[in-house]
């Protein structure tokens, strides 16, 4: 590795490390106060919370990788222009595909880190982020149990009339109103019960009034009734996210048996994809300042409006050819086709421009 190919990338990775640090703070400052209610309702302590949402750093990570890698490698190359060491170098016959060299070797390492990241630590962090989350969600709705109060959980309304020192419910009503009709709910005796699979409202002796939306009015009596209190959490844990999942086992499912199949499907190929887009935007800005002429005038204008709007449109044409791909899966083989087009636009100038004269070994 020459001189030149170490200085830059030392400073390609302390760059790397300040940009990453202040987006990373800034985006995952973000998700701590979209689940700042959960703190407040469910009663947990700062420790816990803070340890549930540390959860969401791999996934944090791997969504902001793409934009640290092109940051970066502007702000270094950048540094160069400015400086005139591209000139210096071209002067002694440094090509620009060996100029561009740090880049592939940053971009590398960047899309190497994402994918790692998807495959190892993303999945087993956000599994591990929604258990405690449904977790968080069932202790939301226990704390919400105050006798003598109406109260409202999952569009039901509860009153219980006294708890005993054991945890005991008496005269429990709950009326629930849905579209297809509402229901009138009393029991004698209940008590709150927390298993493995959540918590649960059992009810004894009672009665259940049913009147459907034709205003029929029917009766129901039991000894043993048993009621959740969440059942969305029920649901949620029961619909596992595509983040749980490694991609490898995503695209190896059945992608068109059904149409959650082929949302498996195309999402195990966009993140096998999304790794090469931090190493496509990592070399990009690299090839604008290798190219770029020699000015005295020259400032950030001109690189910018060449990097900026070209990554953005890319990176958005991308995001909106994933999200139609859910809808019609033949459309993946478009986002492959986008990466290698991408792929053979930055690999031809640099090699086209490779050829010339070497130089001295700087």
């Amino acid at each position: 590795m020459t001189l030149y190919v170490r200085l830059f990338m030392k400073r390609l990775v302390w760059v790397f490390l300040g940009v990453f640090l202040a987006l990373l703070a800034l985006a995952w400052m973000g998700r701590i106060v979209q689940y700042m209610d959960i703190l407040q309702q469910a009663a947990i302590p700062l420790s816990a919370f803070f340890s549930w949402v540390a959860l969401l750093l791999p996934y944090v990570v791997y969504m902001i990788l793409p934009m640290v890698a092109v940051v970066t490698t502007f702000l270094v190359y950048h540094y160069g222009h400015q400086h005139h060491i591209f000139t210096v170098l071209a002067s002694v016959g440094l090509s620009v595909g060996r100029r561009m060299r740090p880049a592939w070797y940053f971009g590398g390492i960047c899309g190497g880190m994402a994918l790692i990241i998807s495959c190892v630590v993303l999945p087993a962090s956000y599994h591990g982020f929604k258990v405690k989350q449904n977790a968080f969600r069932e202790q939301q709705a226990v704390n919400v149990i105050q006798p003598q109060q109406f109260f409202t959980l999952d569009k039901k309304t509860f009153y219980i009339q006294h708890v005993a020192q054991d945890g005991g419910l008496q005269d429990i009503l709950i009326w629930t109103h849905e579209e297809g009709g509402q229901s009138f709910l009393y029991a004698k005796a209940g008590r709150l019960v927390q298993g493995d699979e959540g918590s649960f409202l059992v009810l004894k002796q009672g009665y259940q009034h049913l009147v459907d939306d034709r205003d029929r009015l029917s009766r129901l009596d039991f000894d043993h009734y048993q009621l959740r209190l969440d059942p969305q959490a029920a649901e949620v844990y029961q619909r596992r996210n595509l983040l749980e999942f490694s991609p490898i086992d995503l695209v190896t499912a059945d992608r068109f048996s059904t149409p959650q199949q082929a949302k498996r499907w195309v999402g195990g190929h966009v993140r096998l994809l999304y790794p090469l887009l931090a190493v496509l935007f990592a070399v990009y800005p690299a090839l604008v300042f290798s190219t770029l002429s020699f000015s005295r005038t020259s400032g950030v204008m001109r690189p910018f409006l060449r990097v900026v709007p070209l990554v953005l449109g890319y990176f958005g044409l991308f995001l909106l050819l994933s999200q139609s791909a859910e809808a019609f899966p033949p459309l993946v083989y478009a986002l492959y086709g986008m990466v290698v087009l991408a792929f053979v636009g930055l690999a031809f100038p640099t090699f086209r421009l490779s050829a010339g004269v070497r130089g001295v070994r700087p």
